[in-house]
């Protein structure tokens, strides 16, 4: 019964989605020049980023000018055309190469560990296309979190498969006199 309430809500999500609820996204070419913009300011700013949840400021700044000649002439966003693009330009190069990484080390883990039970094979392939989607629309701080527990899940599986890429982490709180938390 859950499964037939669940694909109605799709089957209506997606006819709105396709008919009169369609958002407005920046195109790939303009989240790629203001994603560009900052890595161009300094060094630090090419590195770091202008901090996070600051696209708004950089799209601002660095908008392109051929988007006044638009219907988007009067539109600011929040958000870049792609996850990474609006990662680029917030947390920089470095926030973008572990990213790229992270993507790298996952795909890299799954090739080298061999034979999976079907459920790491299922989660290992919604990953990547979390991963593939992130490379091309926006994310919300829901899809973000979604990414994250499914990269936790993964985890869990290769560590339910014994796998010698995973190891057993212990971290220890300790506190010190005046309150003071030691790791």
């Amino acid at each position: 019964a859950s499964s037939v309430l669940i694909a109605i809500g799709l089957i209506i999500g997606l006819y709105e989605l396709a008919t009169t609820a369609k958002p407005i996204l920046l195109s790939q070419e303009v989240g790629l020049k203001t994603a560009l913009q900052p890595l161009g300011i300094n060094f630090q700013t090419a590195l770091f980023g202008t901090g996070p949840g600051t696209y708004l400021f950089d799209f601002t700044r660095f908008r392109d000018p051929g988007l006044n000649a638009s219907n988007l002439w009067n539109l600011r966003f929040i958000n870049s055309s792609s996850f990474f693009l609006e990662m680029l330009a917030t947390v920089g190069l470095l926030g973008g190469l572990s990213f790229l990484f992270l993507v790298f080390r996952t795909i890299t883990t799954f090739l080298r560990a061999g034979v999976h039970q079907t459920e790491t094979v299922g989660v290992f392939v919604s990953l990547v296309l979390a991963f593939l989607l992130s490379l091309l629309l926006p994310f919300s701080f829901t899809s973000v979190f979604l990414l994250f527990m499914l990269l936790i899940l993964y985890a869990i599986r290769l560590a339910n498969e014994d796998s010698p890429h995973v190891f057993d982490v212990t971290i220890s709180v300790v506190a010190l006199k005046k309150g003071l938390i030691a790791l």
